[in-house]
């Protein structure tokens, strides 16, 4: 995914990107996004859901916390 978004400082700025990519990418909204931070990676991970109920896969993000360069863009099936 070419852009890089700038310093991530926070869950919420890391769910603003997510959302904004995944929905540009897949041209759909899987919110809520569950995000967590790994501190291995020094990067947020942020990944789709499904409704309750619902069988398929979702869209998983990982961005550089420094940078916001995505890192890694994905989607299961």
């Amino acid at each position: 995914y070419p852009g890089v978004f700038g310093e991530v400082e926070n869950e919420k700025k890391a769910f603003k990107i997510a959302a904004k990519v995944i929905k540009e990418v897949y041209q759909k909204d899987e919110s809520p996004y569950i995000v967590k931070y790994n501190k291995n990676a020094k990067a947020w991970i942020v990944t789709g859901s499904l409704p309750l109920f619902r069988l398929g896969g979702v869209a998983s993000i990982a961005i550089d916390k420094e940078t916001g360069e995505i890192l890694m863009l994905i989607h299961t099936k």
